[in-house]
């Protein structure tokens, strides 16, 4: 099975990776994982640990995670960012509603912060724990609140979200609607999923997104009554059927499995942030009557999955790094994806819509076919619908849609695997370097599992959330 990742590219929406021979990617991934690696995994690993009190046992208060208010709400600004006065302002009435203690008083990232891992150890896992507050939001860029910073937040337990607009009038946008949604007597959307898979053909990767990850989504809500599932896939999967499903109906969650959309660097920075992550739905006459881009947002007076989760499994569907962590591994080289980390434009535009979604989850960097299915035997076993390797995907759905659980928990096992995969590929080369033998030594097997753990963690860690983890999607159901 060759290694395929997804994302189109280019005029004709051309793959931007043609795959490779699994035992080739093995090698170079195997080159790849080298000091730097080692590091980070292990940084990763003493960041999961915290410190244990043997003494007498302490009377036990039971914290419901599910609450915000219980578990503890705040935000974070940078100390840099030139506009920090202004996020504290806009942001305030939400701070207010989640009863942060002072709602203008956040945490402040330091510009000289230094190593993320050691700066979130002593300045959150270092406070005390019954003042910790579970959920957090980032307000502002990657400029000044990095790509990592989120990442690391949320390994550590927190549950992370991100809001970066462009303005503070698009930030109270946002913050007007949660107020507004939250405060209603009734809820928005109905008991309703949409779900969207385009299928390129069994030669690219959106064949399996639409069988093994796509099906098994919508025939996972379908069965859990008084909820519904509309699937559009293959060939129905159009542009035009997408934004008829977003705009014409009220849905709760929409799923959508394709194509991310990516700009050459040389192309400028602007166009990239413009198109980077767009949805690629079924092939057309034209690359605009392809792809889902922010501008092919209706405008504010059009309702357009009001109240919802979307989530967006795509390559840059939250937003592109400058530096890939994954192209150096398919002989990539070491060139830079863009001049400047962004958040897509496409999550953002919708998040920003005073009648769009509430929550968005979506991709950094490259997404794989690793990350639900498994290359070396993508087609399940007789009588199994998907591998087990989608069960995080599942639970996020379960989580946010059925549960209506706040959407920071929906990453939930995500997080779960990419911590278990940090402090498995840590303790492979502590037993490596115990044991004497250098990368060059592993045999065939060996490269193909490490491989496999890079692929799978990076995947995994690089699903993030847009807004505001504390939202929840509330849904009209009979028994509600």
């Amino acid at each position: 099975m060759r290694i395929m990742r997804f994302g189109v590219t280019g005029p004709n929406a051309d793959l931007v990776f043609e795959g490779i021979d699994e035992q080739l990617f093995a090698d170079r991934a195997a080159g790849a994982a080298r000091e730097s690696v080692v590091a980070d995994a292990v940084r990763l690993r003493l960041t999961l640990e915290e410190p244990m009190w043997f003494g007498e046992l302490a009377p036990q208060t039971y914290v419901d995670l599910s609450s915000p208010m219980a578990a503890g709400w705040t935000f974070v600004v940078a100390a840099d960012d030139p506009d920090l006065d202004k996020w504290i302002e806009a942001i305030e009435p939400l701070a207010r509603h989640r009863r942060m203690t002072d709602p203008r008083k956040p945490m402040v990232f330091p510009a000289d912060a230094g190593d993320i891992g050691s700066w979130l150890d002593e300045t959150y896992l270092g406070s005390d724990v019954t003042s910790r507050p579970k959920y957090v939001l980032l307000v502002g860029g990657p400029r000044y609140l990095p790509f990592a910073l989120q990442v690391q937040w949320s390994a550590v337990g927190a549950s992370v979200g991100r809001v970066a607009f462009a303005s503070p009038d698009d930030t109270s946008s946002y913050v007007n609607k949660l107020l507004r949604l939250e405060k209603a007597p009734c809820p928005v959307p109905a008991a309703h999923a949409v779900v969207f898979a385009p299928d390129y053909g069994p030669s690219d990767p959106t064949h399996y997104s639409r069988r093994f990850m796509a099906e098994p989504i919508a025939a996972r809500v379908a069965c859990k009554p008084p909820f519904a599932a509309t699937l559009i896939a293959g060939p129905d999967a159009t542009k035009d059927r997408l934004l008829e499903a977003i705009t014409g109906t009220r849905p709760a969650i929409v799923y959508t499995a394709s194509h991310g959309y990516e700009v050459p660097r040389a192309l400028g920075l602007a166009t990239q942030q413009r198109l980077n992550g767009a949805i690629a739905c079924a092939r057309t006459g034209s690359l605009d009557g392809m792809l889902l881009r922010a501008e092919d947002v209706p405008g504010d007076d059009v309702a357009c999955a009001e109240g919802a989760l979307f989530f967006e499994f795509a390559c840059w569907g939250y937003g592109t790094p400058r530096r890939s962590t994954s192209d150096h591994w398919v002989g990539g080289g070491e060139d830079d994806n863009a001049d400047e980390d962004f958040v897509a434009s496409l999550p953002t535009r919708l998040l920003a819509h005073p009648h769009g979604p509430v929550a968005f989850v979506g991709h950094l960097d490259t997404a794989w076919l690793h990350g639900f299915d498994d290359p070396a035997k993508p087609v399940p076993q007789l009588g199994q619908l998907y591998h087990r390797r989608l069960e995080p995907f599942l639970t996020a759905v379960d989580q946010a849609l059925l549960n209506r659980f706040p959407a920071g928990l929906a990453l939930g096992d995500l997080t779960g695997r990419t911590a278990l995969l940090s402090v498995s590929l840590a303790n492979f080369f502590n037993k490596l370097r115990s044991t004497g033998r250098s990368l060059d030594e592993l045999n065939p097997t060996e490269r193909r599992a490490l491989a496999d753990s890079f692929i799978r963690r990076n995947d995994a860690m690089n699903f993030l959330l847009l807004g505001d983890p504390a939202a929840r999607v509330r849904v009209e159901t009979p028994d509600r």
